[in-house]
């Protein structure tokens, strides 16, 4: 019996390494996905709030396989003459050199770019720049968001956006003091390290919700093998009040209907009321840790 299940599975590998829409098909033809989801139910979702004890703020998360994880570092230093009430957030977004099958040492890849590009594209509007001033024209910090891609197994922007928005709201900004001359500095004094750490306030929680378009199937959070089977590929972000804050197309040519569009923001708004729980849920796990280490200091 153990051997004919062994031929079996050979078999079905074999067929599903020659004929992967076919064997897809066959799977999608039954209401589900070869890793058993329903064609609308996502991946597991795992947050790990503070991951990286040498980052002031940091995150990792894992949607399924896919891996992402973000540290902030932040420095001190004086705002532009052109917009003296504002800090900087530098986002960088890499891909690790085992993230995905065909990765390729030497710049980064367009995927990277891409990813990057539409992260800072939805960071802009939040005003956290404006957070980072200390002094206008003086003093202000500059957060620099590393986010390194361990895994691209599908749905890439939706880790990358939550890891890198969860990091951002675990991190805790220097305690700063005013110096002799004027200026401003960073104060690590035993005193300082005891008063309550200040936070950016993210004025709302977007969340990137993808979804695969195969044949006339829409199947939420897909894995790399199902985006690379499917005719494209829709990323929808919406926020705690439904607002949308982009929506992005990848692969394929087949352009996606106003009623398909429609559809994948339906499926988004049921798919972020999951996720949202969660993602609160750890949020207020960290924060009851957090508020727990500054009582016993």
């Amino acid at each position: 019996m153990a051997t004919v299940l062994a031929d079996e599975g050979l078999q079905a590998d074999a067929f599903k390494k020659l004929y992967p829409n076919a064997y897809f098909q066959r799977w999608v033809e039954e209401g589900v996905r070869p890793d058993g989801r329903t064609l609308g139910r996502g991946r597991p979702l795992t947050i790990g709030v503070g991951a990286v004890a040498s980052c002031r703020g940091s995150a990792m998360v894992k949607l399924g396989h896919t891996t992402v994880l973000a540290g902030i570092q932040v420095s001190l230093g004086r705002p532009s003459d052109e917009l003296p009430d504002q800090g900087s957030l530098v986002v960088n977004v890499e891909y690790a050199p085992f993230a995905t099958a065909d990765y390729r040492p030497g710049k980064p890849s367009e995927q990277a770019c891409a990813v990057s590009e539409r992260l800072q594209a939805l960071l802009r509007p939040m005003g956290l720049e404006q957070q980072l001033c200390i002094k206008s024209g003086k003093a202000a910090f500059t957060a620099e968001a590393n986010i390194y891609v361990l895994n691209a197994d599908g749905c890439v922007l939706d880790a990358v956006l939550l890891a890198t928005t969860t990091a951002l709201r675990d991190l805790k900004l220097p305690a700063v003091k005013d110096t002799k001359e004027g200026g401003v500095r960073m104060d690590d004094s035993a005193a300082a390290r005891k008063q309550p750490a200040r936070h950016l306030t993210l004025p709302c929680q977007p969340l990137a919700i993808s979804m695969a378009l195969y044949k006339d199937k829409l199947l939420v959070d897909p894995t790399v093998e199902e985006e690379s089977i499917a005719s494209s590929s829709v990323t929808v972000v919406l926020d705690e009040r439904s607002r949308l804050h982009g929506m992005y197309k990848t692969g394929g040519s087949v352009l996606a209907t106003p009623m398909v569009l429609t559809q994948c923001i339906e499926a988004a708004k049921l798919r972020y009321r999951e996720m949202s729980a969660l993602v609160q849920q750890q949020l207020e796990e960290a924060a009851a840790e957090e508020a727990g280490e500054d009582m016993e200091s």
